[in-house]
């Protein structure tokens, strides 16, 4: 993690997406891109259950699992945990420019990288302030995320006329 100056000639602390010091911080890949908008996107990754993989299949003897995710420039990994069924409970919040664009997820397991798709999530069907189960189907299993439309999204869920509850 890198120290951020105080304007002072000290060190203002270090950075880390929950502030207790778990999480790291992977620099955008893009061509010097920061981090635009007004729009704040806040994402819980809770956990993950693998435990139906092929470890064999895909190569993995350490199965240290973790999680990437990026958004409008900025990239984001959860802190690498060992088992088949870490907790992370890491937060993180995101700068987004328009609710067109779309937050990217990919899991990490093993020495082999990547496992599984990269998944796109849309933005623009968020319900302002309420959080949203989001899962990241990978073999063998998923991971569980919670996604929340900080100061965007629609004033609430959509209502279904047909919806059996409504009857009740």
């Amino acid at each position: 993690m890198a120290a951020f100056p105080d304007g002072k000639g000290g060190c203002a602390g270090q950075w880390s997406p929950d502030g207790a010091g778990n999480g790291t911080h992977v620099a955008s890949k893009g061509a010097g891109s920061a981090a635009t908008g007004e729009l704040e996107l806040f994402v819980n990754v809770a956990n993950c259950n693998i435990k139906k993989i092929d470890l064999k299949a895909y190569n993995i003897k350490k199965p240290n699992c973790s999680v990437i995710l990026s958004i409008n420039g900025q990239t984001v990994q959860t802190t690498e945990k060992y088992g088949l069924d870490p907790e992370w409970e890491e937060d993180f919040t995101f700068k987004v420019a328009n609710i067109e664009q779309k937050l990217e997820a990919k899991f990490m397991c093993g020495e082999g990288g990547q496992v599984g798709d990269t998944f796109h999530f849309l933005l623009d069907k968020l319900v302002l302030g309420k959080p949203t189960f989001k899962g990241l189907i990978v073999p063998g299993g998923k991971v569980d995320m919670m996604v929340t439309a900080v100061n965007f999204g629609e004033e609430s869920a959509p209502v279904n006329d047909d919806s059996f509850m409504d009857f009740l």
